[in-house]
């Protein structure tokens, strides 16, 4: 089955963690990062910084390249494993832009507390709560997210892994795939 992973949750979350090695356990993929799509680009733009029009293009064009560089590599046989932090309208971009091909979603929701800690356990430049963030406000942000994956939270698995090895959350992923589906080949582009 030609199908395109989509793995989200707020920083921290584990989406990267969860992302290389759900691809190492399927047959022929790659991990197709946002984060080092959105590195790419000279004139970043930030929240609370720059205009909510600014911030939605911008996530918008690199949803869009990690779309490409997805279908790229299914018509090549390669299963590609996405990240990004996805609500409402993401997903809708993602079901646009994917239309034709089996999409599946997992969003990572380990309790607030356990992403703190995770978060504290990176390094410096790895930290998304940490001064040398270019966001000027990490916790509102950190908020914002947590509110927006929230709007897709009948879309997919939801994933507690607050307690979970990386083994066991890859496995229980796996085990409950149909779950994942929220836009087979068949549909149009907008079902469930």
């Amino acid at each position: 089955m030609k199908e395109i992973w989509l793995i989200s949750g707020i920083p921290a979350s584990g989406k990267t963690t969860i992302s290389k090695k759900l691809a190492e356990r399927l047959n022929k993929s790659v991990y197709i990062s946002a984060d080092d799509l959105r590195s790419q680009i000279t004139t970043q733009v930030f929240p609370y910084v720059n205009t909510q029009e600014e911030v939605k293009e911008q996530s918008e064009m690199i949803i869009r390249k990690q779309c490409n560089l997805a279908k790229s590599n299914l018509e090549k046989g390669i299963t590609p494993i996405c990240d990004e932090v996805v609500g409402k309208e993401e997903l809708s971009l993602y079901k646009n832009c994917l239309e034709g091909y089996n999409l599946l979603l997992v969003t990572l929701n380990p309790a607030f507390h356990i992403v703190v800690e995770r978060d504290n356990g990176r390094s410096e430049e790895q930290k998304f709560d940490t001064e040398s963030n270019p966001l000027p406000y990490p916790k509102k942000w950190w908020e914002h997210l947590k509110q927006l994956i929230l709007t897709v939270s009948d879309n997919g698995l939801w994933v507690d892994n607050s307690i979970m090895t990386i083994k066991e959350t890859v496995t229980y992923i796996l085990q409950n795939k149909e779950e994942c589906i929220v836009m087979s080949k068949f549909d149009t582009g907008h079902s469930k």
